[in-house]
């Protein structure tokens, strides 16, 4: 099967907004299917969540397209000095690390992946690993939280990335962390 070309490319927070119908409907595509199953209601609070993930500071996207057509993206912004023992994201993370692996692993801001997304019926062609090194490239260090079965856990073992363990619930689902460089 002959693929055409993909553009790849950065935006910052201003520019990744005009692309928010697009983004929401290839994170509907991207996470309805097995393993990540979100149901109608967790497709629906996506714009909002992007939305405020957007006003973060350091915020960095990078889209790819093929055709004209979003195929893939992946965004993430700077971690905090230290990872905060509150919220609905950190205290499970710093909960399932503990205190003392989480300040090691996670604190010093490094890059925290948010989202990668690739549409299906173009996964397996390199995009994901593409956008994400890409997104990266100037980090010293990252860190993402992922499904264990997820479609990129292959790809992020290729590219270098390591899986931390205990594997943790967040969000109704068993999550595991990936850093890179840590």
């Amino acid at each position: 099967m002959r693929h055409t070309r993909v553009d790849i490319e950065e935006l910052d927070a201003s520019a990744y907004l005009d692309l928010l119908a697009s983004v929401t409907a290839l994170q509907a595509d991207a996470y309805r299917p097995p393993p990540w199953n979100y149901s109608d209601e967790e497709i629906a609070e996506f714009p909002g969540e992007l939305e405020r993930q957007l006003g973060f500071p350091g915020f960095r996207a990078i889209t790819a397209h093929r055709a004209g057509r979003l195929v893939g993206t992946a965004y993430g912004v700077p971690g905090p000095e230290r990872i905060p023992n509150s919220g609905a994201f950190y205290r499970p993370v710093v909960t399932a690390l503990g205190r003392h692996r989480a300040d090691v692993l996670l604190s010093d801001h490094p890059f925290e992946v948010v989202q990668l997304m690739v549409d299906p019926a173009t996964q397996r062609q390199g995009i994901g690993r593409a956008i994400l090194q890409r997104l990266v490239v100037k980090a010293t260090r990252a860190w993402l939280v992922t499904l264990p079965d997820s479609p990129a856990s292959q790809v992020y073992l290729a590219s270098g990335w390591q899986p931390q363990r205990p594997r943790f619930p967040l969000w109704g689902r068993e999550v595991e962390i990936w850093t890179l460089g840590i």
